[in-house]
């Protein structure tokens, strides 16, 4: 196993929580073998041009892509597909972090940071400012749900690129 599997595991293992209340398990993200919907993710930071970033777009089959934002999104740089297994990975880190009760966070502020979860025609929205501290408890559990998310996709797309050179 490459490095970037450990770190994805450990990612995957650390976000995974008992859900507290009424959650649903992976099973409500896949369908036949596929994501139930498409997934989308930007990771953005506002500035004087705007939104930058980047963006990582899965679709139900598994095929991925991922590129820069810079007013919309450009081109991928890199595209691939996921595996069966890794479609079920993604499922369980969708479930471990609670997708579906993600709720949107933050205030307007100038030149916020931006993470923008899309699945399906549920959209969630973290905005923080940079520099400033996380607020309370349930906050930083808002942020860490964010967090587990983008890094589940980061480094299932990394992996499925490494396996495929």
């Amino acid at each position: 196993m490459k490095w970037s599997t450990y770190l994805l595991l450990f990612v995957l293992c650390a976000g995974s929580r008992p859900a507290v209340g009424a959650g649903e398990g992976a099973e409500a993200y896949l369908k036949e073998g596929q994501l139930s919907a498409r997934l989308e993710v930007h990771v953005l930071q506002g500035g004087f041009a705007g939104f930058t970033g980047a963006y990582y777009v899965i679709e139900p089959d598994g095929a991925w892509s991922t590129g820069p934002m810079q007013q919309g999104k450009g081109a991928p740089k890199s595209k691939g597909q996921l595996s069966a297994e890794q479609l079920a990975q993604l499922a369980k880190a969708l479930a471990s972090h609670e997708l579906a009760t993600l709720p949107s966070s933050g205030k307007p502020v100038v030149n916020p940071r931006v993470i923008r979860i899309s699945f399906g025609k549920t959209t969630s929205e973290l905005r923080s400012s940079p520099g400033r501290a996380a607020g309370g408890e349930a906050d930083q559990a808002i942020r860490s749900r964010y967090a587990g998310i983008v890094q589940a996709v980061k480094g299932l797309c990394r992996i499925a690129a490494d396996e495929n050179k």
